[in-house]
C-alpha cells in the first residue's frame, strides 16, 4: 500500500516537480529490488540441504527484507509529512539491523566450511577483519571529520555508520 502512495506521489510530484518528493520517489527502484532480492534469497535458502548455509541465506533475506522496510519508511516519511527525516531516525535502525543481519550471515557462511580448529580460525580472521576494518574507518574517515570539527559528533556518526558497515561488509564477501 505504501509502494502505490509513493508512486500516486511521485507522478503528481514529478508534474509539478517538486524535488523533495521526487527524491522520495527515487527509492521505489530500491524498494522493488531488495523486495524482489529478498524473496529469491528466502526460495534459495528453502532448497539448501546444509543448515550453515540455508541460515546464512535466511539471515540475508532478513537484512534484504529490512532495507526494503526502511526504504519504505523514509519515502513514506518524506512523502506524508513533507520534511527530510530527522537524524538518526527510525530507518536507519532499521537499515542497521539489516546490516547487521548481512554481517552475521556472510561470518556464519565462512566459518561453517571448516571444522574443529579450522572454524576457530576463521572465527579469528572474521574477528580480526572486522576490527580492522572499523579501525581503518575510524582513522581515515570519522577522526578526520572530528577534528577538522566538520559536524558534531551524533550526526557524524549517522551520517557515516552505513559507509562503515560497508566497509566491514565488502571484505567477508571475499
Amino acid at each position: 500500500i505504501l509502494t502505490l502512495l509513493i508512486i500516486t506521489y511521485g507522478l503528481i510530484a514529478w508534474q509539478t516537480g517538486d524535488s523533495q518528493i521526487t527524491r522520495a520517489v527515487g527509492s521505489l527502484g530500491l524498494i522493488i529490488i531488495t523486495v524482489w532480492a529478498g524473496y529469491e534469497a528466502l526460495l534459495l535458502s528453502q532448497e539448501i540441504d546444509s543448515a550453515y548455509t540455508k541460515r546464512a541465506w535466511q539471515y540475508i533475506s532478513i537484512g534484504l527484507m529490512l532495507w526494503t522496510v526502511a526504504y519504505e519508511y523514509e519515502g513514506s516519511i518524506e512523502i506524508i509529512l513533507l520534511r527530510d527525516r530527522n537524524v538518526p531516525s527510525l530507518s536507519d535502525l532499521i537499515r542497521l539491523a539489516g546490516a547487521m543481519a548481512f554481517i552475521v550471515a556472510f561470518a556464519s557462511l565462512r566459518s561453517s566450511l571448516y571444522g574443529g580448529f579450522g572454524r576457530i580460525r576463521d572465527i579469528l580472521d572474521i574477528s580480526l577483519l572486522v576490527i580492522g576494518s572499523l579501525t581503518l574507518f575510524w582513522l581515515i574517515f570519522f577522526r578526520s571529520i572530528l577534528l577538522i570539527g566538520l559536524a558534531e559528533p551524533i550526526p557524524a556518526f549517522w551520517a557515516q555508520v552505513h559507509g562503515a558497515l560497508g566497509l566491514i561488509l565488502i571484505p567477508l564477501l571475499n
